[in-house]
């Protein structure tokens, strides 16, 4: 039994918090280096998609992330470090999957 995951729609990319097609609409998979076995689909970025991404983060930071006080800055990033433990295990075996290692490395 292979330890990869079950098939799912192309991943796609997340540009001002809403996830999107790349622009081309191309994709490529994403393989286990070590077994060489496809994990996903991956939306492929180009040009034109780096440039809306800077985009909304340069409006966010200019906009509501900017103004925004450092604390509440700050209780937003412990929610995002609370979510990746959250999921942790979930995370380690994607990335395990991804970069061909064991899981204890």
């Amino acid at each position: 039994m292979t330890d990869t995951l079950a098939p799912v729609k192309p991943a796609r990319l997340i540009i001002n918090g809403e996830a999107v097609d790349a622009a081309s609409g191309a994709t490529f998979t994403t393989s286990n280096p070590a077994t060489e076995e496809p994990i996903c689909e991956v939306a492929k970025a180009g040009p034109e998609d780096v440039d809306r991404a800077v985009k909304a983060a340069r409006a966010a930071f200019e906009g509501p992330w900017g103004r925004m006080k450092p604390a509440e800055r700050q209780r937003i990033l412990w929610k995002f470090g609370d979510l990746i433990l959250e999921h942790a295990d979930e995370v380690a075996r994607l990335e395990t999957l991804d970069n061909g290692k064991p899981i204890f490395e």
